[in-house]
C-alpha cells in the first residue's frame, strides 16, 4: 500500500507541472553545460575530368579576341539603309541613337527624335547593349524617328551629265570650258576668245 500511495502522489505531482514549454520560455545559457564547438570536416575536392585536347590549329576552340557586339539599326521606314556598327557591351542605347542621328544627318539636336525599338517596343536610353544582346555577338534593333527622316540632299547634276554628242556643244558651258582650256594653252585671252567664236559660229552654221 505504501508503494501505491507513493506512485499516486508522484503522478499527481507530474500532472501539476506543464507538459510543454510556454511560447515565451527563454532558456538561460549559463545553466547549460559547456560544450566544444563542432566543426564540420572539409569535403574532398572532386576530381576534374580531363577532356580531349583540342588541335592547335582549331580556330573554333580559340577564345575571341574582341568583346565587341555587332549592332544593326534598321529604320522603320526606308531609306536610309540599315546601319551596322560594332560597339562594346557597355555602350548604352543613347550611344546608338547618337550614332544613327549622325549617320542620317540629324545632328545632336535630332538625337531626342530617335527611338530605339526591340521587339517593336521602345528601349530606355540607360539600357546597355550587353543587356539587350544577352551575351550574343550580334544584335538587331529597330529605329523610329519622330517626324520622319529628312530627305538626303541630292547632288546637283553637272552640265554635261546625261548629254552626249551634239547636245553637249549646244550648252554654253561647253564653250566656256573650251575657252578656259585654250587660254591655258595659248597664254592669250583675246586669241582664245577669237578662236572659240570662230569655232562656235562654224559649228552653228554646219549644224543647221
Amino acid at each position: 500500500m505504501a508503494e501505491l500511495s507513493f506512485c499516486k502522489q508522484f503522478l499527481t505531482t507530474l500532472d501539476s507541472r506543464p507538459a510543454k514549454l510556454s511560447s515565451d520560455y527563454i532558456a538561460d545559457p549559463k545553466k547549460h553545460p559547456a560544450q566544444p564547438a563542432y566543426i564540420l570536416p572539409k569535403l574532398p575536392n572532386p576530381k576534374r575530368k580531363r577532356g580531349a585536347a583540342a588541335p592547335a590549329g582549331d580556330g573554333a576552340s580559340s577564345a575571341p579576341t574582341s568583346n565587341t557586339i555587332s549592332v544593326t539599326l534598321t529604320p522603320h521606314r526606308t531609306p536610309p539603309a540599315p546601319l551596322t556598327i560594332s560597339v562594346e557591351p557597355t555602350a548604352s542605347v543613347h550611344d546608338l541613337k547618337v550614332a544613327f542621328a549622325k549617320h542620317v544627318g540629324l545632328g545632336e539636336a535630332g538625337v531626342s527624335k530617335v527611338k530605339v525599338l526591340k521587339d517593336k517596343r521602345p528601349v530606355g536610353d540607360v539600357k546597355s547593349v550587353g543587356e539587350l544582346s544577352k551575351d550574343a555577338k550580334t544584335l538587331a534593333l529597330g529605329i523610329m524617328v519622330l517626324g520622319g527622316i529628312p530627305a538626303q540632299p541630292v547632288a546637283e547634276k553637272t552640265v554635261a551629265e546625261g548629254k552626249f554628242g551634239a547636245d553637249v556643244m549646244k550648252d554654253e558651258a561647253f564653250w566656256e570650258d573650251l575657252k578656259g582650256f585654250l587660254s591655258q594653252r595659248v597664254k592669250d585671252q583675246a586669241t582664245s576668245e577669237k578662236a572659240v567664236k570662230i569655232w562656235k559660229k562654224a559649228w552653228e552654221q554646219g549644224a543647221r
